[in-house]
């Protein structure tokens, strides 16, 4: 099932919202937060989630005022999550090395 919330002014206090939701769901297999705004805070409510959601596998996060210390996050959440394969995060102020850990992590688990 995929859900799109894009360009819908969500910003993080409702991510953190969605992100509870996020946690237990069974069915949503991709996921688009897309021109949202949701900085690193929203992008670390969703990275908690996704320690515990096992079937999301897709992830929009272009043009969410992201920068490295989100980028982190989902770095961080890649080492225990391995169903997450996709995540966009075009148009977000992140460096190439940050940027590079994050393509490891997804790469990993595609092999998996």
């Amino acid at each position: 099932m995929t859900v799109n919330l894009q360009s819908n002014a969500i910003r993080s206090p409702g991510v953190q919202y969605l992100a509870i939701a996020l946690k237990n769901n069974e069915t949503l297999t991709s996921l688009n937060f897309a021109y949202n705004e949701i900085g690193n805070r929203g992008v670390q409510y969703l990275a908690d989630a996704l320690k515990e959601n096992t079937t999301l596998k897709q992830l929009d996060l272009c043009r969410n005022q992201i920068y490295n210390q989100g980028a982190e996050y989902l770095v961080d959440v890649l080492l225990t999550n391995h169903t997450l394969t996709q995540v966009n995060v075009d148009n977000n102020s992140i460096d190439d090395e940050v940027l590079q850990n994050l393509i490891t992590g997804l790469e990993n688990n595609r092999i998996q």
